[in-house]
């Protein structure tokens, strides 16, 4: 441990990276295209990697703070879920809803062939180890229902 003041100050500006270590297990969020009449598709991703860095989005980048509250959600929901699975009955303003927007939402912005149904899960990936399925959403409209 130093001892002498200026190295103590070092220390404070020098990042630790030992930090990051300990965070292996990541909670992400797959989708698959399909309903139980048609079959369920392949398990991809609902995250697709960002864009490329630039100068100017490291000023003005409304879409990497949006992918970064919808990370924020899948972790928080994956934390809740482990604990309490949802159901179907949950409040509109509850996680299992937001999920279910959240999903909904990148599947229209996607380029997948069009399907009426889909559903998600949420998936705890750890190096190394089989993936942990945390929850399982059943066969969802692809569009909501408008009365």
């Amino acid at each position: 441990m130093p001892t002498s003041p200026w190295l103590v100050a070092l220390k404070l500006f020098l990042p630790s990276w030992n930090f990051f270590n300990d965070f292996t297990a990541v909670p992400t969020m797959e989708f698959a295209v399909g309903g139980s009449e048609e079959g369920v598709g392949e398990w991809q991703p609902l995250f697709r990697a960002g864009a490329a860095p630039s100068a100017w989005r490291m000023v003005f980048n409304p879409q990497g703070n949006l992918d970064l509250l919808e990370h924020t959600l899948v972790e928080r929901a994956a934390e809740e879920f482990r604990m309490d699975p949802p159901s179907e009955t949950d409040a509109p303003g509850g996680t299992y809803p937001a999920l279910v927007r959240l999903a909904r939402r990148r599947l229209t912005q996607s380029d997948l062939p069009g399907s009426g149904s889909f559903r998600f899960r949420l998936v705890l990936r750890e190096p190394g180890l089989a993936p942990e399925v945390i929850f399982t959403s059943p066969v969802l409209a692809a569009r909501e229902a408008r009365p």
